[in-house]
């Protein structure tokens, strides 16, 4: 039976996550964030807190549901005062379409260069391809100023270059064919290999139901926060003093 949980989540899964909640019987309330977020994790960490805090007030949820991975360290000291917090063990989001976490570290020490594209990304404006010069411009006018825009343009450069394969993965959404074309279109752009990864929505189905293994998740304790391990393990759960 799928547990009343209130779901936090990154907005390149929204189509999958409305999809499986659908499945699963998920009628939870849900709350999206705009991926632009995790360009400062920081603000990121201060944004899903409020809304940690927020969702802590629901009582018709047993549970605070986190659609997100460690996210460059944006969820690192997060906690809920009164509810369990769930999360799945990722370092970002591809983990959630691959399905595991294991697997996304078998691709990755196959081929360490590979660039990863997901429907989401895409529909989010945040593939890199032909024009993503000009879109990251566009994206990042209103929040920074044209010296910090350049070196963000120059960062973003010197990271494309350390790529070498375009990686496509998505959960099979209809109408996601398109989105595999623009990829295997990037990777042209960018002199890239191209492949296909077959996504399983196992984790994501099971994060929104609250089957909540503890090889798959973590289930923080009210009180207690989000601390990366650096280790195979992600995240782990400890006293909001020790995060610190």
């Amino acid at each position: 039976m799928t547990r009343p949980v209130h779901v936090i989540a990154c907005n390149v899964l929204e189509t999958e996550v409305h999809h499986w909640a659908t499945v699963c019987g998920q009628k939870g309330p849900m709350t999206f964030f705009e991926i632009g977020l995790h360009d400062a994790p920081a603000n990121l960490r201060a944004v899903l807190q409020a809304a940690i805090d927020e969702a802590d007030m629901d009582d018709t949820a047993e549970a605070v549901v986190l659609v997100y991975g460690l996210c460059g360290l944006g969820t690192h000291g997060l906690y809920a005062r009164t509810k369990p917090l769930v999360l799945p063990r990722a370092h970002d989001c591809m983990t959630l379409f691959l399905g595991h976490c294991h697997r996304y570290d078998k691709v990755m020490r196959e081929d360490p260069g590979t660039y990863w594209y997901a429907p989401g990304w895409q529909r989010a404006g945040r593939a890199p391809g032909a024009d993503y010069k000009e879109t990251l411009r566009e994206q990042y006018k209103d929040r920074f100023d044209e010296d910090q825009i350049e070196a963000l343009l120059e960062m973003q450069d010197e990271s494309m270059r350390q790529h070498s394969t375009a990686g496509y993965v998505d959960l099979a959404m209809p109408g996601d064919a398109a989105f595999q074309e623009k990829a295997r279109a990037a990777a042209e752009h960018f002199g890239w290999q191209f492949k296909t990864f077959k996504g399983d929505p196992g984790l994501l189905r099971d994060l929104l139901s609250g089957a909540w293994d503890d090889e798959r998740f973590l289930v923080v304790p009210p009180g207690h926060c989000i601390q990366a391990t650096g280790d195979e393990h992600i995240i782990r759960a400890c006293p909001p003093e020790a995060g610190a």
